[in-house]
């Protein structure tokens, strides 16, 4: 399924209209930076496919965000149910709960909810970071689908499995090993099918991957976000123009398999429990 400019462009319009769902606070910061890099793909993905397959999410559905960047769960609440989870509490800052839209501090291994509860469960890059309890995590999610309901699950991919440390710390409860902090992994070809194989009880509807458009891009461009945080003015409006390129171009439009040289790509994956 292509993501293409104007997909990104309708997506940015909708995010728009949820800033005023938002506090104030929140409302500035993503008013400049939207969306962060992969984000433009991966959210417009999931709205896309839900119109392209007439789902429709209205005030009776119950959709469960596991721990993905805070503003889809806006976007969605603006006609159906959401409940936003994080492993963190500092994401309820993030959050002002309506009516449609509860906060609720969740690990994503270990779920609270009942089996068979929402009739959309999506999870957006997030599994790369639960440092080897992430299949844990995938069946999880689908325990707490409904049969008959969607799974939405993104993560970055490569063409040989990478197992990324840091010396700082980005996200909370992130693995340690001494003084290096586990960040996250790209999943090759073989991993993937690890995943895919070892879950039961879904059918899998679309398995997509957007590679990077030039073997590299990403981590330079990663580079170049690290190298301007965030953490004062100045630098919170250069990351937010980084991440606006990013979210154009850093990916291709039109997916692609496994067959690439390239060192990153987001793969998109659409299961419906049976």
């Amino acid at each position: 399924m292509k993501i293409n400019f104007i997909h990104k462009l309708k997506l940015l319009f909708r995010i728009y209209i949820a800033l005023f769902k938002m506090n104030s606070k929140t409302a500035f910061k993503v008013l400049f930076k939207p969306a962060e890099t992969t984000r433009y793909v991966e959210f417009a993905y999931l709205l896309e496919f839900l119109k392209r397959n007439n789902i429709n999410i209205d005030n009776k559905s119950k959709i469960l965000d596991i721990s993905s960047p805070f503003v889809l769960s806006y976007v969605l609440s603006r006609k159906s149910k959401v409940i936003k989870t994080d492993i963190n509490e500092d994401e309820k800052l993030s959050i002002k709960e309506n009516e449609n839209l509860k906060f609720k501090i969740e690990d994503a291994t270990n779920l609270t909810f009942e089996n068979n509860t929402f009739d959309l469960v999506y999870s957006i890059s997030v599994i790369e970071h639960i440092y080897k309890n992430y299949l844990i995590a995938v069946k999880e999610m689908i325990r707490v689908t409904k049969h008959g309901g969607i799974i939405y699950l993104t993560f970055p991919v490569s063409n040989s499995f990478k197992e990324e440390w840091i010396e700082f710390d980005i996200y909370s409860h992130q693995y340690k090993n001494g003084r290096k902090t586990f960040f996250q992994y790209r999943f090759d070809e073989e991993k993937t099918n690890e995943i895919l194989n070892n879950i039961c009880g879904v059918e899998i509807l679309r398995k997509d991957i957007f590679w990077e458009r030039k073997n590299g891009l990403y981590d330079k461009i990663i580079g170049k976000l690290r190298k301007y945080p965030g953490n004062n003015l100045k630098n919170y409006f250069i990351n937010s123009l980084i991440n606006f390129y990013a979210g154009f171009r850093l990916l291709d439009s039109k997916p692609k398999d496994f067959n690439s040289d390239n060192s990153f790509g987001n793969i998109s994956i659409i299961m419906k429990k049976i």
